[in-house]
Parts: C-alpha cells; structure tokens; sequence
C-alpha cells in the first residue's frame, strides 16, 4: 500500500491510497454492500406497509401508532450496526501485520474505513428515510427526519467499530452489542416515561443516543400539533416527558456527538489494544 513508513507520510495520503484499493474495491463487492444494505431496505419496506398513511388517520391512532413508528426509526440504526462489526474482525491479521510494519497509523486506517461506511450509509438513507416519511405520511420536515435517521445510523456504525475494536472475538463483539442496544431502548422515553423510571437509574437517558434521536423524531413530528393530546389530556409531547427538555437542534447535536464518541473510541480500541498475542 505505500512505500515509505507511517511516520513520513502525510495521513491524508494513507488515507487516499486505502481508499482508492481497498475502499473502491469494497464499493463494488456484492458481500460487502449487501448486508450494510438489505436489512435497511427490508426495514424500510415493512414499516412503510405496517404503517402506510399513518399520519393521514384519526387523533386516536396518530397518538397511538406514530410514536410508536418514530421509536423503531429511532433504534434500528443501533442493531443494524452489527452489519458493520466483521469488516475490523476480517481484517484485523492484516491489520496487525501492516501496522507493526509501519505503513499506516491506526486513526489512518479508522479514518478510511469510516469513509467508505459512511458513503454506504448516506446514499441508502436518502431513498429509505423517504419511503418511510412520504408513504406514512409524516409531519414535520423530511430534510430533518432525514438528517436524524442519517446521524443515528452514524452512531450506530461508529457503536459497532467501537465494540469490535475492543471485543476478542466476532462471537464477543455479536453478544454485547445487541446487549448494549438492547439496554438503551429501555431508556429511550417510549417504553418507560422518564418520569417513570427510577430516579437512581434516570440520568442513563441522558447518556442514550437512542433517546436523543427518538425525542428528535418526536418533536419534528408532533411541534406543529400542539392540539393533539396524550392519554392523560395533556399534549403528546409532554405525555412523553419530551418538553420541557432541550430543543430539536440540541438533541441533533448530541447525536453528532455521540458519533463522533463512539469513533473517538474506535480509535483508542484500534490504537491501544493488544489485538493479537504472538
């Protein structure tokens, strides 16, 4: 891949050269893009025909039946992301091997890895995130239920390079990852009100990106609805302990955070940890 040591060429060039061999080869692999794109579309299509014309129904299923449609937008992304944990495990003897030799620094490698999945991701959410919003005939702004979609998958993928970074086996990685998102669903606001839950475990919410990105959903859908009301009378957004609480510009940028965590991680997990013994 290069001629000359980490430590003399520039990133941006052990950057563009994993990218133009390794990156553009994966671009164009049936086995790679498949499983970063067919759960996607098949998800995509099952929630468009549950809940087709959704938004167009009565008060009663709205109230009912939309928060509950945005809470599976909302946590998908987080179990999709074991689509992305093989890649480090398949290439991690390479990994290993092309490092000690010094042809690359781990943020470099992170960083071209990341690119490639990031482009998967941006051009299938446009069409699904659209399929979802125009045929469930959601309110609000498709641009910004776009954009929450497209940085929750974002947490997800970086959760998912995180946890195989860290974990010593693909069996490991596939156990506690399913466990991490499983627990943050729990707290996410639908399946429990904040309000409800235990006061000792309460501020986990605040550390859930699944949370951030499902309050996002739910204020772009119900703010232009300030009539509709939640099962106690009062408006949906407050039977949901969404507001009071940050605004929707707040809890986008939080899950821009958690992204940029979660690959900050990675990165740590890439660099630091004993990946083989020898």
């Amino acid at each position: 891949l290069a001629t000359k040591s980490a430590t003399t060429t520039p990133a941006w060039w052990g950057v563009w050269t994993l990218l133009t061999h390794r990156g553009a080869r994966d671009m164009r692999s049936p086995e790679f893009l498949g499983p970063r794109i067919g759960d996607k579309v098949f998800v995509a299509i099952l929630i468009a025909a549950l809940y087709s014309r959704l938004g167009t129904k009565g008060p009663v299923e709205r109230v009912a039946g939309i928060p509950a449609l945005l809470f599976l937008q909302a946590i998908m992304p987080g179990f999709a992301a074991a689509a992305y944990m093989p890649s480090l495990f398949l290439e991690r003897a390479l990994y290993v091997r092309e490092r000690n030799d010094g042809l690359y620094r781990p943020a470099t490698y992170l960083v071209s890895k990341l690119l490639v999945e990031v482009a998967v991701v941006f051009l299938i959410s446009i069409p699904t995130a659209a399929l979802i919003f125009y045929v469930c005939a959601l309110e609000g702004s498709f641009i910004i239920f776009w954009l929450i979609y497209l940085l929750t998958s974002l947490c997800g993928l970086s959760c998912g390079y995180f946890v195989a970074s860290l974990a010593p086996t693909m069996d490991a990685a596939n156990a506690a990852l399913p466990t991490y998102v499983t627990a943050l669903l729990f707290f996410a606001g639908y399946t429990l009100r904040r309000r409800d839950q235990p006061v000792w475990l309460r501020w986990f919410g605040w550390t859930n990106f699944l949370m951030y990105a499902w309050n996002a959903l739910m204020l772009n859908n119900f703010s232009g609805e300030p009539g509709l009301l939640g099962l106690d009378g009062t408006p949906v957004l407050e039977f949901y302990d969404v507001v009071p609480g940050p605004p929707l510009g707040c809890h986008m940028a939080m899950l821009a955070l958690f992204a940029c965590l979660f690959s900050a991680l990675a990165w740590a997990g890439l660099a630091f940890k004993r990946l083989q013994q020898r």
